[in-house]
């Protein structure tokens, strides 16, 4: 029903536009004919009239010259107007006073030239005045012809020879019937014209409908019918005009549409098998955090959510599945506010009860026009990667504790001495035949018990860094740790001849870490660094303060100065790869683990300089927190 009105109001504006054209075209021809023949039959009755009028200004001019009787004249008037159909004739001298007249009602009348009736000639310069006008008179339109009396030698009996006219002669003819007669004959050819506009029309329309709309009715048909889903209609061809060539075009397009859409579903379905072919889990949101499309891997690790996920919000998806989600520390978040890569590492726990780790990379999706309208997310299992680099961890921190154990052993060795002479001493004091003085022995003893506290404290720092690292993260004193690592590693550093500084002011904020896994990066740095560094040289260790801004919060960073060998530009590249080494007796696994160790507080290890000779300083950067999440660990406590 929709379609029949909407082509058929169509067929109605047609129509009324062609006959509005129509007659519009006939009415204009309808004036124009009526002017032209009203001013034909007006141009023919001012012929006439003027002829008319001729005649009698002749006859009369005659009748003045040969009798000189007036009253003759008068007869005349009369009998002119009754024999020649005039309304009324008029004799006016110079002056415009109505000398004879037909007409009783214009006998003594005197003219004007100010009047309506005179304006009409009067108005318009002498060359270009007509001798007969139409006027609407009381009892209807006339045609008056107005023929001047011209003054001649046979009247300077009566007129002074110096005028020009002695009068003029007014002849009235009625022309309403004339007119009348016009426009009757036009009515009627407008009549009959407009029922042959009516039939044309109705032709046109008919025309119109049979050769146009039935073929544009097969157009919609098809196009509905296409729309609905089947492609295999067509639009039949006929004919040989523009709507033929219209419906090939249409058909050829439809073609093409079906040819693309096969070809654009085949790539779906590729894009969609690899995507599922793929381990990751792998999701599209939407500005509104919506799920646009997932894979197989991303629907199982969902769970029941899994299925029914799409148009879902991720953040009830993933409550669904058990996994928590930080809104303020959303990766998809992020991105869509940075427009930059993002990542992040969530907690599962499936369906048998286990538990895994997923490395979550939010990218931003730029639409045609550089707009981000999305997110893809890829989430990762890193479970398995998670305990081989804790495996790789633990064998880097042991290799490390093993590098310190001669540096420790030569630290123990003093203390242990001055206890040995001690004791030699209070030995000597308990056998020597002098008497015993208490106060040297007492001396010797508390010398000797300061040993012990030191050794003590030696082994309990030493201890504390073999006990390895916990997984959660605290607030840090890293000033504190930097020291404590710095005097662990003092020791080996001077067997190589190498001083280590640690150059730090009071106000550094605190940070939120891993004590135990600062410990080991900052240990791992200040050993490859002493090994890198000649003898009499130094390293250093200094504190960067880096300001935030909108994308990205304030950090401080611990750079590890030396001033070694330096790194070449194609080992730079390399350094942070697992067992890439250089030295000979080196594993690979430092940097490797110390960028890992880094990363899992949420921080980075990066070369901010090396240059071949001149030495290299590496940058461990921590996240500032300003307030404190968990009780500030001291140093021995995080080591």
């Amino acid at each position: 029903m929709r379609r029949f009105f909407v082509f058929e109001s169509l067929s109605w504006r047609l129509a009324l536009g062609v006959s509005v054209v129509v007659f519009a075209g006939l009415g204009l021809g309808f004036h124009l004919t009526y002017l032209a023949y009203r001013e034909e039959m007006l141009a023919e009755a001012r012929t006439h009239a003027e002829r008319e009028a001729q005649l009698v200004r002749l006859a009369l001019t005659h009748q003045m010259l040969e009798a000189g009787d007036s009253s003759l004249v008068a007869g005349m008037v009369k009998s002119f107007a009754a024999d020649k159909d005039a309304e009324r004739i008029l004799v006016l001298d110079r002056k415009g006073k109505v000398r004879f007249s037909s007409d009783p009602s214009f006998r003594k009348r005197q003219f004007q030239l100010t009047e309506p009736a005179c304006q009409v000639c009067h108005a318009h310069p002498a060359a270009d005045r007509q001798r007969s006008a139409l006027l609407e008179m009381a009892d209807g339109t006339v045609l008056r012809s107005v023929q001047p009396i011209a003054n001649r030698e046979a009247c300077y009996e009566c007129h002074k020879p110096e005028n020009k006219i002695n009068g003029i002669l007014i002849v009235d003819v009625p022309v309403g019937a004339t007119i009348a007669h016009i426009e009757k004959s036009v009515s009627r050819l407008a009549i009959g014209t407009s029922m042959f506009g009516l039939i044309l029309i109705g032709g046109i329309s008919l025309a119109f409908r049979r050769f146009l709309l039935q073929r544009l009715y097969r157009f919609e048909r098809v196009a509905n019918a296409i729309a609905e889903g089947d492609l295999a209609q067509r639009v039949p061809v006929e004919g040989n005009d523009a709507v033929t060539r219209l419906q090939i075009a249409f058909n050829a397009m439809v073609d093409s549409g079906r040819d693309l859409l096969r070809r654009v579903e085949a790539q779906g379905k590729q894009l969609e098998r690899t995507m599922n072919a793929v381990d990751d889990g792998m999701v599209v949101l939407d500005r509104s955090f919506n799920v646009v499309v997932a894979n197989d891997a991303f629907k199982r690790r969902m769970g029941d959510a899994g299925p029914a996920l799409i148009g879902h919000n991720c953040v009830q998806v993933a409550g669904h599945a058990g996994i928590g989600c930080d809104v303020a520390d959303c990766p998809g978040a992020n991105c869509l506010k940075s427009g930059q890569t993002m990542t992040a590492v969530r907690t599962r726990v499936d369906e048998a009860g286990l538990t895994h780790h997923e490395e979550l990379r939010a990218s931003p999706v730029y639409a045609p026009d550089g707009t981000m309208d999305g997110v893809v997310e890829v989430w990762r299992d890193i479970t398995d990667r998670r305990s081989a680099e804790a495996r790789l961890a633990e064998y880097q921190r042991l290799a490390s504790v093993g590098m310190l154990a001669s540096g420790i052993s030569h630290e123990l060795n003093t203390p242990l001495g001055s206890i040995g002479t001690c004791l030699e001493a209070i030995e000597r004091q308990c056998t020597s035949e002098t008497p015993l003085d208490p106060q040297r022995v007492r001396r010797y003893a508390e010398l000797a018990a300061s040993e012990v506290r030191r050794c003590g404290t030696i082994t309990r720092q030493f201890m504390n860094l073999a006990r390895g690292q916990t997984p959660e993260r605290e607030i840090v004193d890293v000033r504190a740790t930097a020291e404590l690592v710095a005097r662990l590693a003092r020791s080996t550093a001077q067997i190589r001849g190498v001083t280590i500084e640690v150059a730090a002011t009071d106000d550094l904020p605190p940070v939120l870490a891993n004590g135990s896994a600062v410990q080991q990066v900052l240990l791992n740095l200040l050993i490859n660094a002493t090994e890198a560094s000649e003898a009499g040289t130094q390293v250093r260790v200094v504190f960067v303060r880096v300001p935030g801004n909108a994308t990205a919060p304030e950090t401080l960073e611990a750079h590890v100065v030396d001033a070694g060998s330096g790194i070449s530009p194609q080992d730079a590249a390399r350094v942070f790869e697992p067992f890439f080494s250089r030295r000979q007796r080196g594993s690979g696994l430092g940097l490797f683990v110390s960028l890992n160790l880094a990363r899992g507080w949420g921080g980075d290890l990066r070369i901010v300089r090396t240059r071949v000779g001149e030495g290299t300083t590496f940058g461990v950067s921590f996240p500032v927190r300003t307030t404190v999440e968990r009780g500030a660990a001291t140093p021995g406590d995080s080591a």
